[in-house]
């Protein structure tokens, strides 16, 4: 006898929520406009340090530590982008 599926609905609409956002992904919405376009050309160039962007980030008054960058910038992280 064949075994039954249950059914999963009620699981699967739970799941699908808003993505998750990383360290990154948060601070950046937390930012004004023209800070958030500052922040996305840092983590796009290369010669910006993970380092460097902590930093700034810090003196705008958000924590982000240099694996959240770095995890960011090569897409490794859970917000998807």
């Amino acid at each position: 006898m064949p075994k039954s599926t249950p059914d999963l609905s009620e699981f699967e609409a739970l799941s699908r929520r808003e993505p998750k956002q990383c360290v990154i992904g948060r601070r950046m919405e937390s930012l004004k406009a023209g800070d958030q376009d500052k922040l996305q050309a840092a983590l796009e160039a290369e010669h910006i340090s993970h380092n460097a962007i902590s930093k700034w980030l810090s003196a705008k008054g958000c924590s982000a530590g240099d694996s959240a960058i770095k995890k960011h910038r090569r897409q490794e992280c859970c917000c998807g982008r």
